[in-house]
């Protein structure tokens, strides 16, 4: 994932729990990004995407990678990607 790409992720996550302090730091952000940055964008994008419609609360970086893990996964059986290696 491009750091252009992570940047839509950050702002899906701001908008939707505006009232948090998620990610308003330099440092978390660079946590985040080193710990997403192996992942398809559009896997992560899509469990962000998920997450916010279906959670109150923002998630861990675990969860986000578990979830972007599952659509990758998901994808591959539908036959439309590579598997998660």
């Amino acid at each position: 994932m491009s750091k252009t790409d992570f940047m839509d992720v950050i702002s899906i996550l701001r908008g939707a729990y505006a009232r948090n302090d998620m990610l308003k730091d330099i440092n978390e952000v660079n946590v985040w990004f080193e710990s997403l940055c192996d992942l398809e964008s559009k896997w992560v994008k899509k469990a962000v995407l998920q997450w916010v419609q279906e959670n109150k609360f923002p998630p861990a970086i675990s969860e986000i990678r578990d979830l972007a893990k599952k659509i990758a996964q998901q994808e591959y059986e539908a036959g439309n990607e590579k598997s998660w290696q």
